[in-house]
């Protein structure tokens, strides 16, 4: 029962880390990110959204308007 326990406290702050390091990411960053459609990769990627009406796509650094028709 003690390794049982050991195991949940370990699994509980690996997930409270996770979440903490992706709240640090997404504040310290200008943006918001998201999975959006990348009209270059014709697949869907994560995006830096920003607040003038674009769009950066994180796998090939592309910028496109918010708004892309698939």
């Amino acid at each position: 029962m003690t390794i049982a326990l050991g195991a949940l406290a370990l699994l509980l702050s690996l997930s409270g880390l996770a979440l903490l390091s992706r709240w640090y990411v997404t504040r310290r960053t200008v943006g918001v990110y998201d999975i959006g459609w990348c009209p270059d990769e014709q697949t869907e990627h994560l995006h830096r959204y920003d607040a003038n009406g674009t769009r950066t796509c994180c796998a090939c650094q592309c910028t496109t308007p918010t708004a892309v028709p698939r």
